[in-house]
């Protein structure tokens, strides 16, 4: 059952089939998460790998970043250090296995083999220590491995929980979307920084794959109390007219009503949490 419905872009109560489709999708979503205990144990719903504080020097730097180019300029530990705490909003803590150095840096290159002459961002150092992450049950502090990169002003964070701590985030099926839709993908989503502007926490940026021939391509979206759905939609290309086999990845903002907080991002096309991204410049 929905409930708190609201939408950023359009009313609920149109008939539309975007509104149509998010509500399948949120459905799809709710059972799951029923159907997986959603509340019980810790599940993240950011990334595991969180961006530096300052955001990006360059669009090519953040490139590297979401790539996960790294070279290593230090040497890592590769023992089992003790136990951390996950610290949950409410004041509620429990004890979790950290992963050694070696572990989180292997996953913050997303498993890529050793960069020595390639280009990447230089790891210079890295140290324990703690960050804030989005939780099925709220913010939480969490340790982390925080890794100092030379090209950057703040230290790039790996969550240190092991995964066998962590729970994974239900796998929602919901029916296929309507190819009426013209759905693009959703490569996305990016919050803003929450600073001295109180609207940012309602502000995202979603970056959507699209066909240098779409016209009109644009984020759809639809609010409910425990999701946000995102969906990218266009207008195809006449029939016939020659194009391009190339994928365009084009940045929209959108404004959602209240605050994500600890709301899951689902993707209108599959019904399957988004990740959120790293701030570009």
């Amino acid at each position: 059952m929905l409930s708190g419905c609201g939408s950023a872009n359009r009313s609920p109560s149109a008939a539309d089939a975007f509104v149509t489709r998010a509500f399948q999708v949120v459905g799809a979503w709710e059972q799951a998460a029923t159907a997986a205990g959603y509340g019980q144990g810790v599940r993240l719903l950011d990334a595991s790998t969180v961006p530096p504080a300052s955001g990006f020097p360059s669009e090519d730097v953040a490139r590297q970043y979401r790539a996960g180019a790294y070279r290593l300029r230090t040497t890592l530990r590769a023992e089992t250090p003790p136990m951390g705490t996950v610290r949950q909003a409410d004041g509620t803590t429990s004890t979790v296995p950290v992963v050694p150095a070696t572990e989180a840096y292997a996953g913050l290159t997303n498993g890529a083999p050793p960069c020595t002459d390639c280009q990447g961002l230089t790891v210079t150092g890295a140290r324990l220590g703690t960050a804030t992450v989005r939780t099925n049950r709220g913010a939480a502090t969490v340790p982390v491995w925080l890794f100092d990169v030379a090209e950057l002003h703040d230290p790039v964070a790996r969550v240190a929980v092991s995964v066998d701590a962590l729970r994974p985030l239900p796998s929602p099926s919901p029916p296929a979307a309507p190819a009426s839709l013209h759905l693009t993908s959703v490569i996305d989503v990016v919050p803003d920084p929450v600073g001295s502007d109180p609207a940012a926490a309602t502000r995202l940026t979603v970056r959507l794959g699209v066909s240098p021939c779409d016209v009109n391509p644009h984020p759809s979206v639809y609010e409910a109390s425990d999701a946000v759905v995102i969906g990218g939609q266009r207008t195809p290309p006449s029939p016939g007219k020659a194009c391009p086999d190339l994928l365009q990845v084009r940045p929209f903002t959108v404004t959602l009503s209240q605050p994500l907080a600890d709301r899951v991002v689902l993707s209108a096309s599959d019904g399957q949490p988004v990740p959120l991204g790293a701030r570009l410049p």
